[in-house]
């Protein structure tokens, strides 16, 4: 999800959870801010960049298959690269996971802002809940 705190206040959802997008929607209108906020479809990858810059990105539960880790990390740095900061809040399911945390600090700045919350998995398990700050990485002054 995007939020843009200081201009339209627009809500993004990528295309592959579109039953989201309803949720969203009824939260807006049940919190009021249908003159200040909108929700959008977001495609990760190609060229679908936000049509304007975001401030803030937050997103939950978006690092889960591995097919979606490079269309969701193009997204970031175009999202990224207009200024915008990320948080993620990510549960740690599985080892390749790791695979795009290192992708992702080879393209953006990455910081482990929390870890050690956990969540009782469905078998008992604790899985540790970690999240994340991203940001564009400044060019280098000559």
């Amino acid at each position: 999800m995007c939020a843009d705190s200081f201009a339209t206040g627009k809500l993004t959802q990528p295309l592959h959870r579109p039953r989201v997008l309803p949720l969203l929607r009824r939260n807006v209108a049940a919190n009021g801010l249908e003159a200040s906020c909108s929700v959008l479809e977001l495609e990760w990858g190609g060229d679908g960049k936000p049509q304007l810059p975001f401030q803030l990105v937050l997103a939950a539960d978006v690092v889960a298959h591995e097919e979606s880790f490079e269309p969701l990390l193009q997204t970031l740095q175009h999202l990224a690269a207009a200024g915008a900061e990320v948080l993620i809040a990510n549960k740690c399911r599985d080892v390749v996971e790791h695979a795009f945390w290192t992708r992702a600090a080879e393209l953006l700045c990455v910081e482990l802002m929390q870890q050690g919350l956990s969540e009782l998995s469905r078998d008992g398990d604790e899985l540790p809940i970690m999240l994340y700050r991203l940001w564009a990485t400044r060019p280098q002054q000559a």
